[in-house]
């Protein structure tokens, strides 16, 4: 997926902490570690954990840090948009090229050849729904509520959708 490449790992990064910031800003000491860990392991079973307390009675108490649990998340929303990106554009682009094809030999109506210039890409409430369950799904995967996975994925969504 694309959320793996350089640049995509660098997206979630940037928004992961963003919403960290918000969230659970008693871990951005750690962000980095905790973000080069979930690279290197993405179980949720094994990954993002933080020991609860190094002098306990040597039972192997953890608790799942927000961060690891976030960049999760917003890896999810990443890797369903762009696998909803591309049904969209394998849909839309034999009518794409056709219309090109029709612009270069002058066959399109007059209509067809206005711009009406650049649109600002919002995302459909049912598009925010789908994220949104993305994200909580992702989220409960760690063993958090589903409350708190919920307002995660409103702060997700928040950050996406307002920055």
């Amino acid at each position: 997926m694309w959320s793996n490449t350089m640049e995509g790992k660098k997206l979630v990064s940037e928004i992961s902490k963003s919403v960290v910031i918000e969230t659970a800003p008693e871990e951005l000491d750690i962000f980095d570690e905790l973000l080069d860990d979930y690279s290197e392991d993405s179980n949720p079973g094994t990954n993002g954990h933080v020991r609860d307390n190094p002098l306990s009675s040597g039972l192997d108490e953890r608790i799942v840090a927000i961060t690891t649990i976030v960049i999760a998340m917003v890896k999810a929303i990443l890797d369903f948009l762009t696998t909803e990106s591309i049904k969209v554009v394998e849909a839309e682009g034999a009518e794409i090229v056709k219309k090109r094809i029709r612009d270069l030999l002058g066959r399109n109506k007059k209509n067809d050849r206005e711009l009406s210039g650049e649109e600002k890409s919002t995302f459909e409430k049912d598009q925010l729904n789908q994220i949104k369950k993305v994200a909580i799904k992702r989220a409960v995967q760690f063993g958090i509520s589903r409350d708190k996975a919920e307002k995660l994925a409103l702060a997700i969504i928040g950050t996406l959708t307002l920055d």
